[in-house]
């Protein structure tokens, strides 16, 4: 949901999270660089210092457009969170992992192939 809210903006303006664990959400300023790479600006928040009353309407409708849609987002993602931790219990279950690892063979096995175990 928050990826989609970037993508909605254009990545112009995206949700992060911030705080102990993650615990809440912020909208910060992004962007998209010439080569298509996305970045955000923490720190670069919500015109916290801007005069609106020097604004004009139509940019004023569009802030509280972005403000209101953020505020969705957020409560979506804060909902589906909630139905995923109401629905799901945390169970421990055994996995095996498979994983390549260097290990030292004779030389003679490695250039035939026979030390490789791909």
């Amino acid at each position: 949901m928050l990826d989609d809210f970037a993508v909605k903006h254009e990545h112009r303006w995206q949700i992060g999270t911030n705080g102990r664990s993650s615990g809440y959400l912020l909208l910060y300023q992004g962007g998209t660089h010439p080569g298509g790479q996305h970045f955000s600006l923490p720190g670069r928040g919500l015109d916290e210092s801007d005069a609106f009353d020097s604004w004009a309407i139509d940019n004023l409708r569009a802030r509280v457009a972005l403000v209101l849609d953020f505020d969705r987002t957020c409560e979506a993602a804060c909902q589906a969170f909630l139905d995923y931790a109401v629905s799901h219990k945390v169970v421990e279950r055994r996995v095996t992992v498979v994983r390549k690892v260097k290990v030292a063979v004779p030389k003679s096995e490695a250039a035939d192939g026979r030390g490789s175990d791909q």
